[in-house]
């Protein structure tokens, strides 16, 4: 024989439930909701089983099956209407999204069903552009709610970092702002296309053309006044290497503005700006390195090792107590991109005192000689400590989440600098503006030794913690 069966329903009452008017809907509930006990839909069809008083596309048989509000057009308040929310596991369409109409947040990501749509592109916590269904639509390991609360997006698989990473330039056409200049008739050999080993763009300062100069500049996007401590850092690459070198030039804004080239005719190798703290990197004749103050070399030439014919990377940091003006400097250079590979010292705790520079900006200039030389930079980095830069530079760049032993604990990564003593606070509510209101879970966190990362773990929290909040800042 054959059998088709569809939409069994099978209603269970409490003992004293009834039905008085045998329409399938306990009076108990038809009470709850202002229904009448007395009417099966024929007097009022809203009343009864086929009714749909809120307009959701539920009858008020399958309300009450699916425990829903028959006069709640959103029942769970999730943005998302209880008929669209068929519970089938999978968003087929705005009007079945296979969510639960009695869950806000049926795949547990921080988000709310109706605010995540896959059909649409990433925006913001509004306009996700995510999977409903599913708690980390980009597969990258970490929950939708928790990439867009770091500032990433949760749809492109990327890394999730915080906003305000320290990134000046990658060079790779997301609107980073600099002006250059060429000198002595040289031509501006500018962005290059992904070659070789480069990991997309980058940015050629020099060419083998003999005489010539060039400058980049980027513009101030933040003020830094009263920093304690930076760091910098930069890839390149340098190939065919004879004279005359770069310099690294941390511009005074009230002297020389937010924007443009700051030409020193023939000394671009040395870095000798006026109102500006600069590193120069000649390459002539030998490699020597030298840090530079308000125009006058402080420190002599170092020799330093310039790793040629495939992509290196080098590190400032600079310490600055906020009475004195004194500066301690660290010039390291490194033979892999990133701060990565065989690290050698140039400069150590180097003390350049009264370096009164405060808000600044960054500029790189570099010259060939009689003889000349290939020099590309790219993935230029700069994260500032301090009263003026605020602690918007300290990056947390990772927050994962696990259950262990019946509650959830979350590990923060974040940049650090060693010796650097942090505080890390969280909240549940991100509109608690006064970091008093914030829980302080430990001011005397340690910087990890050798490392330029510290991690804090957050242990304990209930199950059902779908959001949090995490601020680092060094302790005032």
């Amino acid at each position: 024989m054959d059998l088709d069966v569809d939409n069994l329903v099978l209603n269970v009452f409490k003992s004293g439930e009834g039905d008085s008017d045998g329409d399938g809907l306990a009076d108990l509930w038809e009470k709850k909701f202002d229904l009448s006990i007395d009417d099966d839909g024929s007097v009022d069809p809203k009343n009864g089983p086929d009714g749909d008083p809120d307009g959701d596309g539920l009858t008020n048989l399958q309300e009450i099956t699916l425990g829903t509000s028959p006069v709640d057009d959103d029942s769970d308040n999730d943005g998302a209407k209880d008929g669209v929310e068929d519970g089938g596991g999978t968003f087929v369409s705005l009007s079945k999204t296979g969510t639960s109409p009695i869950n806000p947040d049926t795949d547990d990501d921080g988000l709310l069903d109706g605010a995540e749509n896959p059909l649409l592109d990433f925006v913001d916590a509004d306009q996700p552009g995510t999977d409903p269904n599913n708690p980390d639509s980009d597969g990258d390991g970490f929950k939708d709610g928790i990439e867009i609360a770091a500032g990433s997006d949760p749809t492109s698989g990327d890394v999730v970092t915080v906003g305000g990473d320290g990134v000046i330039a990658n060079f790779d056409l997301t609107g980073e702002k600099y002006a250059e200049e060429a000198l002595r008739n040289a031509p501006i050999v500018g962005l290059q296309a992904q070659e070789g080993d480069s990991d997309r763009n980058f940015y050629q300062l020099l060419e083998t053309v003999g005489s010539a100069g060039n400058y980049i500049s980027f513009e101030s996007s933040e003020d830094y006044t009263g920093w304690e401590s930076f760091s910098f850092q930069m890839d390149y690459l340098s190939t065919e290497m004879q004279a005359d070198g770069f310099g690294i030039n941390f511009l005074d804004t009230e002297v020389h503005g937010a924007s443009g080239a700051v030409q020193v005719l023939s000394e671009e190798e040395n870095a000798l700006l006026d109102n500006s703290f600069g590193v120069g990197f000649k390459t002539f004749q030998s490699t020597e390195a030298s840090i530079t103050w308000n125009g006058i070399d402080v420190s002599g030439r170092i020799p330093f090792t310039l790793t040629n014919d495939k992509w290196a990377s080098i590190g400032i940091d600079v310490d600055r107590d906020p009475i004195t003006k004194t500066a301690l400097v660290d010039v390291t250079v490194y033979d892999a991109p990133d701060r990565q590979g065989l690290a050698e010292e140039v400069y150590t705790d180097f003390e350049v005192e009264g370096m009164t520079l405060e808000d600044f900006r960054v500029q790189l200039e570099g010259r060939t000689g009689g003889a000349s030389m290939n020099f590309s930079i790219d993935n230029l980095k700069l994260i500032v400590d301090g009263s003026g830069g605020g602690n918007s530079g300290i990056v947390i760049n990772s927050v994962t989440r696990e259950v262990v032993n019946g509650s959830v604990s979350v590990t923060i990564t974040w940049n650090s600098r060693e010796g650097q003593t942090y505080s890390v606070l969280a909240s549940e509510d991100l509109a608690l503006g006064d970091l008093t209101l914030w829980d302080e879970l430990d001011d005397g966190v340690q910087a990890a030794v050798g490392a330029d990362v510290t991690s804090f773990t957050e242990s304990g929290l209930p199950l059902d913690t779908k959001t949090r909040f995490y601020i680092v800042r060094i302790p005032e």
